[in-house]
């Protein structure tokens, strides 16, 4: 999937051509480099004259989601700047084969995924009614009481979040991570994975950081991540060449944030729910084999099925929880 395509006239691109389309792909990448460079240092400015006039201390600056993107937004924007700067060819055609791969797989239907996220949706739309704060006291991940024997807690966690924001950016990742799946492997990994990730993110964080109390799908998330990272490096001769790579990106993108935002981010659970990703991957994925991930067993169909009813069980079983 080359830039260097024969055009409908049968003659190949001359080299002129080929400078002008990789100076178009610099220009584009340094303004969205400058881009986020602007609204990352929007977020930061607003929150250093918020700190300045004594609206909020310093602590809370590492409390605030926003603060948390305006740094993630303005230092990946400096270095996205700095990149620019010495894409080749090479980088402009692996820019298209990613373009053209992502193009092909937005024709997948989604349904698991779909279906995962309408859970998620639904509580959190008792959540407003609800409240939040009572909403995560009834059903959140609150060490104390799972230590007390309310481990159905490991579960329902899971399925609530914190705020608009937090649902906006779960479910915008899980419509990502669940299209990637869907479209690259069998719809039924999507819940098979998804599930038992969030769980052992659930652990992690109850083991790890035992005082604090957490909400989110992200363990769920993190475990799509480490299952997609297993099959980009066992099935590469099917996969875009940069595949592999920009997921190892995206997991460094996430550390970076979670350093950043330890005070508000569950790293535990993040960490949990990648290893359970990585292992099912290494069980599932064998290393070019030749079988195709989408031909599964009646058994495989079987699980993800109980796997999704689970996932929608327990979402219920979460609005039951906040409705008392």
């Amino acid at each position: 999937m080359s830039s260097l395509a024969i055009p409908e006239r049968g003659a190949i691109e001359t080299q002129d051509q080929i400078g002008v389309s990789l100076d178009e792909y610099k220009r584009k990448s340094r303004k969205d480099a400058i881009s986020a460079i602007l609204w990352g240092s929007g977020f930061i400015l607003l929150h250093i004259v918020l700190l300045v006039s004594g609206v909020i201390g310093f602590s809370a600056l590492f409390r605030s989601l926003f603060f948390i993107i305006g740094v993630v937004g303005f230092v990946g924007g400096g270095w996205e700047y700095y990149q620019a700067r010495t894409l080749t060819v090479e980088d402009l055609n692996k820019h298209n084969e990613a373009q053209e791969f992502s193009q092909s797989i937005e024709k997948t239907p989604i349904i698991y995924t779909k279906a995962v996220l309408a859970c998620l949706i639904a509580v959190a739309a008792l959540q407003l009614i609800a409240g939040n704060k009572e909403s995560i006291q009834a059903a959140g991940l609150v060490k104390s009481a799972v230590w007390e024997g309310e481990t159905w807690r490991l579960f329902t966690c899971a399925t609530l979040h914190v705020n608009f924001l937090h649902i906006w950016m779960n479910g915008q990742a899980l419509i990502g991570l669940g299209r990637m799946t869907e479209s690259l492997t069998n719809r039924a990994y999507l819940a098979i994975v998804f599930l038992p990730s969030a769980v052992c993110g659930s652990i992690f964080s109850l083991l790890l950081m035992p005082n604090t109390t957490s909400v989110g799908a992200s363990g769920g998330l993190m475990g799509l991540v480490g299952f997609l990272a297993v099959l980009g490096y066992r099935r590469k001769e099917i996969l875009p060449s940069g595949f592999f790579k920009s997921l190892l990106i995206y997991i460094g993108f996430i550390g970076v944030i979670g350093l950043v935002g330890f005070a508000i981010i569950d790293n535990a659970a993040h960490l949990g729910g990648l290893v359970a990703g990585v292992v099912f991957g290494l069980v599932l994925i064998k290393k070019g084999d030749g079988v195709s991930l989408a031909a599964v067993s009646r058994l495989v169909r079987g699980l993800g099925w109980a796997s999704l009813l689970a996932i929608a069980a327990i979402s219920l079983f979460s609005i039951v929880k906040i409705l008392k």
